[in-house]
């Protein structure tokens, strides 16, 4: 039986769907993607914008369009929060809430495949949604997604926190994944020991919010030094920081050579007054000292800033304290969003809305920033060593010599040459000496060492 996953949205999604993958594999199903005439679809939405549903939309729709009445699970974020408008989208879409996901692993463990394929589309759905309602006052596990094989990624992902409690006036995530929760650090061992004996050199450490780990009293900066005490050879990215988290304690942490010196924090605005709009819960000075703090513990880290543009209220005063704040700090990749008003949340019902022509415009000065700031990182690190991830063979060399496309400890994409065939295997971790920076349109080069 094929199966086709597509996920939209953030890290966390791409873990859950790795470990449905991992499932898919150990039960003999063959994973193929939404072209290859699947006998069955599972797309992982998000709800973050109005963008990021449209698109969940468009991919539900075409998958329909493309294998006829194929049963299509669609579950996630926006699966959560708009049920009923997910299960329009498709004549045989059954949707499986976020908070019902993990319920997936079982269904495919305990499918009984020799039934299930011959039944027709319709009976198919029936199929599911009957085992789907039998599992209902079942209790669900946020962390039952545990994977030590990686279907789409080199690198591995490990959850070790969801939800939030947050509640900022533009998001819907605390309705679509709950309260914050934390995975126990002993648990989070055992699985950091399970990918490294896999094979993977980096492990993500991923969630909704990881600033908020705490578990029976343990913060990130004390789940952190207890995971580098661990012996082990694989380095450590992490998902985003929040601005207010980031101070000293945590800073000496993040100076330990296996953290990726490659940093991403949600600043959104550079306007105090927007940021308490946002009800989030730092203003800009705190964003500031978060990067110095992040700089002095890794000098020359990549750090990466999600920028929402348009807030309803938002000045060109505003965007032009954004834009100064971006520029002070030095950061080294914007991620810019424009505003788009979620059901649900405060900013909603906000007064003073941005035109769309002004949002545009102010994206768009964010994202021409942003190509400058990336391509100012990148040129600083002509002829510096740094350490890289193997993704992908480019091609076979002479003298048994590999050309290798990989991604380095502070997120430089780099295209490898002269590398041992021995050691151009995906998932290893090699020293490279960067002889060209990446570029908007592709690699840097790099030369092994």
């Amino acid at each position: 039986m094929k199966i086709a996953l597509y996920t939209l949205g953030c890290k966390l999604n791409q873990c859950e769907t790795e470990a449905i993958a991992s499932v898919l594999r150990e039960q003999g199903y063959t994973i193929v993607s939404l072209s290859q005439d699947p006998d069955l679809c599972i797309i992982n939405t998000c709800t973050v914008t109005t963008k990021s549903e449209q698109k969940a939309r468009r991919v539900i729709r075409s998958c329909a369009k493309k294998n006829s009445l194929i049963p299509v699970i669609i579950t996630g974020c926006y699966a959560q929060v708009e049920p009923d408008e997910c299960t329009r989208l498709y004549e045989n879409a059954i949707v499986v809430p976020q908070d019902k996901k993990d319920k997936l692993l079982d269904f495919f463990t305990k499918i009984d495949d020799s039934v299930f394929a011959h039944l027709t589309p319709p009976e198919q759905k029936k199929y599911i949604i009957d085992f789907m309602l039998k599992e209902e006052n079942t209790p669900s596990d946020p962390f039952a997604f545990n994977s030590g094989h990686f279907e789409f990624h080199s690198r591995g992902f490990l959850k070790i926190q969801d939800g939030c409690n947050c509640f900022c006036s533009y998001c819907r995530i605390p309705y679509a994944r709950g309260r914050s929760v934390s995975l126990c650090p002993e648990e989070i061992f055992k699985r950091i020991t399970l990918i490294e004996q896999a094979g993977y050199g980096e492990i993500v450490l991923t969630g909704i919010n990881i600033s908020a780990y705490n578990h029976s009293g343990m913060r990130i900066h004390e789940l952190l030094k207890s995971i580098l005490s661990l012996n082990g050879r694989a380095r450590f990215r992490l998902s985003s920081l929040e601005p207010e988290s980031i101070d000293e304690d945590l800073a000496e942490i993040l100076s330990h050579p296996r953290i990726c010196p490659h940093f991403h924090i949600p600043v959104q605005s550079g306007s105090d007054r927007i940021l308490a709009s946002m009800k989030r819960r730092y203003n800009a000075q705190q964003v500031s000292r978060a990067v110095q703090l992040l700089q002095e513990a890794r000098p020359g880290c990549f750090l990466g800033a999600d920028v929402l543009s348009g807030f309803p209220d938002e000045q060109d005063s505003d965007h032009d304290l954004t834009v100064s704040l971006l520029q002070e700090c030095g950061f080294s990749k914007l991620h810019v969003f424009r505003f788009s008003p979620r059901p649900g949340t405060a900013a909603y019902s906000f007064p003073h809305r941005v035109r769309d022509e002004t949002k545009k415009r102010r994206s768009q000065d964010l994202l021409i920033l942003s190509d400058k700031l990336f391509q100012e990182y990148n040129a600083r690190w002509n002829g510096r060593i740094v350490e890289v991830l193997l993704e992908k063979k480019q091609k076979l060399q002479d003298n048994n010599l590999v050309t290798c496309v990989g991604l380095s400890n502070n997120y430089i994409r780099l295209a490898v040459r002269d590398i041992p065939r021995e050691s151009a295997f995906s998932r290893n971790l090699i020293n490279c000496c960067i002889e060209e920076p990446e570029t908007q349109e592709g690699p840097g080069k790099g030369k092994y060492i």
